[in-house]
């Protein structure tokens, strides 16, 4: 074995890789130093479970495609992880074995926030932009795992795609001013569940086709669901329930109330209040749980952008007029 900028590098990838290919470089173990993974060396085969310590930083470029072992998964410990790729070159993260789910990526309580500048513009820490994340959830424990797992940590993702994966999409806990702009999250067992967590925003946020429930809210802090009235937010076509609320009602039935979510200005896939409703776990549902608002609700778009949301693409919206 051999050694590449602070990670186990196995110099055998037929072995280990059976999509492998000459040039593949195959990491695992601890990452401890800042190190590039480049295109020109793409795929990246993860072999064994990898962690990102030691305040180091670990950089993705656009185009590569790192591919996961069965059951591994990438841990951000104490340091971070830059995955930024581009539209015309995603970075991909998916299995190395097909129809064999590898376990995703957890991003722990001492990796690196992200940072912003006075106008919102993402500077420094983890984040994960144009990147595409397919296949994962596998188990441990005999539990199984969310594609991405947040844990008292807020990254910061932006124009990517979490799909295909056997149990939730993005599930984050304790997830203090989390960020998430343009994220398609679709066809995973379930979307994304929020825990906890407090000041998170999502803009332009689709959580589509899920087999289950598309958004499984728990938290217990400010939450804006659809920040953006002309990008707004896309709850639909989940099975179960488009948004459910297990957040406590606490006799207050105005829109601030504890308990009670604010899901204004997003698109359900309708204009008919019967039929968002019917698709909404709530108040309405369980007199324990909090009340969800989501009137007024954006419009239904013309049949050409229509046909861009579910090719995948993200679109704008007109507002209902109240």
């Amino acid at each position: 074995m051999c050694k590449l900028s602070g990670v186990v590098v196995v110099c055998a990838v037929a072995a280990i890789s059976p999509l492998g290919a000459r040039g593949s470089v195959i990491v695992g173990g601890v990452i401890g130093t800042d190190v590039t993974w480049g295109a020109a060396n793409s795929p990246y085969i993860v072999a064994a479970d990898l962690m990102i310590a030691n305040n180091a930083k670990v950089t993705i470029e656009p185009g590569v495609q790192v591919r996961f072992a069965p059951d591994v998964f990438m841990r951000v410990t104490a340091g971070q992880l830059v995955a930024r790729g581009s539209s015309l070159a995603p970075i991909t993260f998916v299995a190395d074995v097909p129809g064999s789910p590898f376990q995703g990526i957890l991003f722990e309580d001492t990796s690196i926030d992200a940072s912003f500048d006075a106008a919102g513009n993402y500077l420094d820490g983890c984040v994960l932009e144009h990147v595409v994340l397919d296949g994962a959830s596998g188990y441990w424990n005999n539990v199984k795992r969310p594609a991405i797992y947040i844990n008292s940590a807020s990254p910061f993702i932006a124009r990517s795609t979490i799909q295909n994966c056997t149990a939730y999409g993005l599930y984050a806990r304790l997830a203090h001013n989390l960020k998430l702009d343009s994220v398609e999250i679709s066809g995973n067992e379930n979307g994304l569940y929020l825990t906890q967590s407090d000041n998170v925003v999502l803009r332009n946020v689709c959580i589509t086709e899920n087999t289950n429930i598309g958004f499984h809210l728990s938290t217990y802090g400010p939450l804006t669901i659809s920040e953006d009235m002309n990008n707004p937010t896309c709850l639909l076509g989940n099975g179960a329930y488009d948004l459910y609320n297990d957040l406590g009602f606490n006799n207050q039935y105005t829109i601030d109330g504890h308990g009670n979510v604010d899901a204004r200005n997003v698109w359900w896939g309708t204009e008919n209040p019967v039929e968002i409703s019917a698709h909404i776990y709530d108040y309405m549902d369980n007199s324990k749980n909090g009340i969800v608002f989501y009137d007024p609700w954006a419009t239904i778009p013309e049949p050409a952008t229509l046909a861009l949301l579910t090719a995948g693409y993200f679109v704008v919206f007109r507002r209902r007029r109240c």
